[in-house]
């Protein structure tokens, strides 16, 4: 396949997308057209249709013609004056004559013949066909009666010529007898004047015969070859083909409307809509929709409670692409964020935490999200003491810090009580220190923070982290605002490390659709990797709710080496 043939596939393949995510707005503009052709129908008056049939012959005026000039060619039937006389309004009046209130006639020539059709429509069948019939006779009665006056005055003006003719040769005949018997040349000429008078009259006398022939024949003009039969079925509404014409309507306006939509759309709909905007950030994952989670307002860990589901699959993938950009660079804090709210960061990184302590990883999750705190919803954990409480003084590392019931090497660290300022609050040094602290002690840290748009609190964090994920999803972001994001952690050389699209497609997802899931190799190597690492958190052992093992519980009371500088944030290491 060479690259034209390519690109059309794909062009036509991209409209075909397009289609699909907009097919509802296709089938409701659909329903709309059918519903209004079906009511258009439903309160139409039901109208008939009849129809009746005249061949056409040479007009009167032709055959006189032919009759003074015989050596003229044969008369031909004019069917567009015949179609004007039928459709004048001395045939309406006739017409009217017999059926009072009769409608309009339609008067078509059948193809190139000298037939013409006769139709009336009617709002009973009766009327139709009494109408249609009435035309047709009130034409040709109407022809009838021009034909017998042109021919009785045409007669007239003949026998009147005769009758001279005859004059002019008694006279001559006269002047013949009277002449002397010696003038010879005086009777020749009389004898061939004779002779043309003679000739004349029997020229006329041919010519009064053809009228009288004319006038016994047919000079109405054509004939009735078939009368209006009395229609059984209305003519219209038409219901099959109105709604048939609906059907196609509504396409062509949905499909426009549909196109309009998506021309007008600034929502990521798919992996190439995200990458548009993106600028060569790696998108890490693909997140196909989760069809057990009934409302996208309730906490649902799917990687928990569904672990071979497609999405569940989706999440390890993404644990596997995280844990490449780790070989690339030192990522031991990960934060996450998005543009805006309802995106699923959140969701993200629960499941994400929850995949990485299932592959033998020990995970410290950090709630920075102080103005709508939900990490902990997930996990079934307390909120009252957390990240705020150490920073304030109010408690230590060691108090603010749960072990996820069920999951092993699973920490959070919640938000805490709410601040009134936490913007201030996040760029605090000791922040940083924390997220240091932790990062020694544990395999990897991923912190919530709040989405970067509508505050400050993202870019602030996004200095004090290792690596940046940005998560946006299906029809919650638009790319106007994943671009404006970019542009914001990028005004602060934020880290970003790639991006997470959530609700995506079949089509972008199709791998997680495909396969059957279960323990896959990436499984078997991140534990591998997870074994190698001299971490003391990786062979803990599950704990009470709240409970922070002895193993995490020593490295977070060590001391740690300072790094020199007058923050007092502890140095790696």
């Amino acid at each position: 396949m060479d690259d034209r043939q390519g690109a059309k596939q794909l062009y036509l393949r991209d409209y075909a997308q397009i289609l699909n995510r907009r097919k509802w707005t296709i089938i409701l503009v659909l329903v709309i057209a059918v519903a209004l052709g079906a009511a258009y129908d439903s309160v139409s008056t039901k109208k008939y249709t009849a129809t009746a049939q005249l061949e056409l012959t040479p007009q009167v005026s032709q055959i006189v013609q032919q009759a003074a000039n015989p050596v003229s060619v044969t008369p031909l039937v004019d069917v567009p004056t015949a179609i004007q006389v039928i459709q004048s309004t001395s045939v309406q009046d006739a017409v009217r004559k017999k059926v009072p209130n009769a409608p309009s006639v339609t008067v078509k020539q059948v193809q190139l013949t000298n037939v013409v059709t006769v139709s009336v429509t009617a709002t009973t069948a009766m009327m139709a066909a009494a109408a249609a019939n009435a035309y047709a006779t009130a034409y040709l009665s109407v022809q009838q009666q021009q034909a017998v006056s042109t021919l009785n005055n045409a007669e007239q003006i003949v026998q009147g010529d005769i009758n001279g003719l005859d004059t002019q040769i008694a006279s001559v005949q006269q002047q013949i007898a009277a002449a002397p018997s010696g003038s010879l040349a005086q009777q020749s000429s009389l004898s061939t004047q004779l002779s043309s008078l003679q000739s004349q009259r029997s020229s006329y006398v041919n010519q009064l015969n053809q009228y009288q022939f004319a006038a016994q024949l047919n000079t109405a003009g054509g004939q009735v070859i078939g009368t209006a039969p009395l229609p059984t079925k209305p003519s219209s509404p038409k219901p099959v083909t109105d709604i048939a014409l609906a059907v196609v309507i509504g396409l062509v306006i949905g499909i426009g409307i549909a196109l309009l939509r998506e021309y007008y759309d600034e929502s990521i709909r798919t992996m190439a809509d995200l990458e548009r905007v993106t600028h060569g950030v790696p998108t890490l994952g693909l997140i196909p929709a989760i069809g057990d989670w009934r409302s996208d307002g309730e906490p649902y860990l799917v990687s928990e409670k569904a672990p071979t589901a497609p999405p569940s699959e989706a999440y390890r993938s993404l644990r596997t692409a995280i844990q490449f950009l780790g070989l690339e660079r030192d990522i031991r804090s990960l934060l996450f964020t998005s543009p805006s709210a309802a995106e699923g960061k959140t969701t993200t990184l629960a499941n994400m935490a929850t995949t990485m302590a299932h592959a033998g990883q020990s995970v410290v999750v950090i709630c920075c999200d102080l103005r709508r705190p939900r990490i902990h919803q997930f996990f079934g954990l307390s909120n009252q003491v957390g990240f705020t409480s150490v920073l304030l003084g109010t408690a230590t590392l060691e108090e603010a810090l749960q072990s996820v019931p069920g999951i092993p090497g699973l920490y959070l660290l919640a938000s805490g009580p709410t601040p009134p300022n936490p913007s201030e609050l996040l760029s605090d040094p000791r922040a940083k220190a924390i997220f240091d602290q932790l990062a020694q002690r544990a395999d990897i840290v991923l912190i919530d923070s709040p989405p970067v748009l509508p505050v400050t609190d993202a870019a602030v964090l996004a200095t004090q982290v290792d690596g940046v994920v940005m998560v946006a999803s299906v029809g919650n972001s638009s790319r106007k605002d994943v671009g404006r994001a970019i542009e914001v952690l990028g005004r602060v050389n934020a880290p970003l490390v790639g991006v997470v699209l959530n609700k995506a497609s079949e089509s972008d997802s199709y791998a997680y659709y495909r396969y059957s899931y279960g323990p896959t190799d990436t499984d078997q190597w991140t534990k591998a990797r997870a074994a190698s690492a001299p971490k003391a958190a990786a062979t803990s052992k599950p704990t009470p709710n709240g409970t922070v093992p002895p193993q995490l519980k020593a490295s977070l009371n060590a001391p740690t080496q300072a790094d020199g500088n007058d923050t007092g944030e502890p140095g790696k290491s």
